[in-house]
């Protein structure tokens, strides 16, 4: 599903580089997201069972299925995604760990508030009022 949208909104080149750009700043985040694997919290995980693989892995097997579609539009190289020899996808974004809460899996950033309005639903509820 995510696929077939994300090469429809590529192909549109009105709305093209705003896509690509934010791709460019939620790609390192959906990374980050997948854990730190110089952390105790992420291997705990991995030894307790909740999760089966670690960040690294966790990392290749999201990379395995985003990488390509975003190569098919196009974007991949731009967004620092390249294919080493034997196939596998790497991303040379330099992940930074700073301010990083590993129980909670966020930042200690705030929302923006554009960001913000679209976790509320903000548009959603302003047309049920029409």
């Amino acid at each position: 599903y995510a696929a077939g949208w994300a090469r429809r909104i590529a192909g549109v080149s009105v709305v093209r580089g705003e896509f690509a750009a934010a791709l460019a700043g939620y790609l390192p985040e959906a990374l980050r997201w997948l854990g730190n694997e110089e952390s105790e919290s992420s291997r705990l995980l991995v030894r307790e069972g909740i999760v089966t693989q670690g960040p690294a892995e966790l990392r290749t097997r999201f990379l395995r299925r985003v990488a390509p579609v975003l190569a098919e539009t196009g974007l991949a190289e731009s967004l620092g995604l390249e294919q080493r020899d034997g196939g596998e996808w790497r991303c040379d974004a330099t992940l930074s760990w700073n301010g990083w809460n590993d129980a909670t899996r966020r930042s200690s950033g705030v929302l923006d508030e554009e960001t913000a309005a679209r976790a509320r639903g903000d548009k959603n509820r302003a047309m049920l009022l029409d």
